[in-house]
């Protein structure tokens, strides 16, 4: 089997690679922005730039699957990111698609969000109201109906990924937690809570990234990849402090705490597999990388 991954020097790209890699019936391509980016050994890397149109005349074709886990950098920027957002999230998404139709590819994975849904205040599956509220989750909700549109020519399968966290990530919550605690600086929860969550530690990401890739078939296109357990923000914090052992200095705000946990019944019947990382052992590992650093 050949395996094309987007975003393969990203946080899951990266490990999804390695973890692929190391199948000697598996050959597993890799596209990156920068030539000069580290990719797993048995990865081999096609330098892509999402900027030029035609961006998709360096990939080498055929391939059996195609996982598009590349997403714009500037996910976090409004307005000044948006024309970025659309490039990558939109317009590669389309001009990958084209290229897979194409060149005969049988199945396309799309890593979405779970911040397209409706803030809800319970776990939200995959028949919940999709509403995004940012325009990160508007460009991945339109990319999910652009691989729609290829139903009768590639097998799509869309993954709505919620909180993955794990050891080597940066710049995200869970780090970001890490390093206000150890610097001392003040975290605001909402009534101490902050935020309700389903992270999903990377290994267990991974594993079901590969369910997918290997089944040979499955019912409907659209999954939730999030953990089992229900934490708060303020939990985590808490936790973090612990294994940090420093004194998290936490500022409890009258805002309403947010949602955003995913229910992964839907993956779990379907691919007979669950996640196995508890979040305890998950931070553990996080914090471990970070001591020793």
């Amino acid at each position: 089997m050949k395996v094309l991954i987007t975003g393969v020097s990203g946080f899951i790209g990266h490990a999804l690679a390695a973890r692929l890699a190391k199948d000697a019936g598996i050959q597993v391509i890799g596209t990156v922005r920068d030539a000069k980016s580290r990719l797993p050994i048995g990865v081999q890397g096609v330098w892509t730039d999402f900027a030029d149109s035609q961006w998709v005349a360096a990939l080498p074709g055929p391939v059996d699957v195609v996982i598009h886990l590349a997403q714009s950098k500037k996910y976090r920027e409004f307005p000044g990111g948006s024309c970025d957002m659309v490039a990558i999230n939109i317009d590669a998404t389309v001009a990958l698609l084209d290229w897979a139709a194409r060149n005969g590819v049988r199945r396309f994975v799309l890593a979405s969000t779970g911040n397209v849904y409706r803030p809800s205040s319970v776990p939200l599956d995959e028949d919940a109201p999709c509403e995004p509220e940012s325009m990160y989750a508007a460009s991945k909700l339109c990319a999910e109906l652009l691989v729609r549109q290829y139903v009768k020519l590639i097998e799509p399968c869309i993954l709505r990924v919620f909180g993955v966290y794990g050891p080597g990530q940066i710049g995200m919550l869970i780090p970001n937690m890490i390093g206000r605690i150890t610097a001392g600086q003040e975290i605001t929860l909402a009534q101490g809570i902050g935020l309700y969550l389903t992270p999903l530690n990377v290994q267990d990401c991974v594993e079901m990234l590969v369910r997918v890739i290997s089944a040979d078939r499955y019912k409907g296109t659209t999954f939730n990849l999030c953990g089992n357990e229900i934490v708060s923000l303020g939990d985590i914090v808490r936790r973090l402090g612990v294994l940090l052992n420093r004194e998290p200095c936490i500022r409890i705000s009258d805002g309403a705490p947010q949602h955003l946990m995913g229910d992964n019944a839907r993956f779990v019947k379907e691919f007979g597999h669950s996640p196995l990382v508890r979040l305890e052992e998950g931070l553990e590992q996080v914090v471990e990388e970070y001591l020793h650093a």
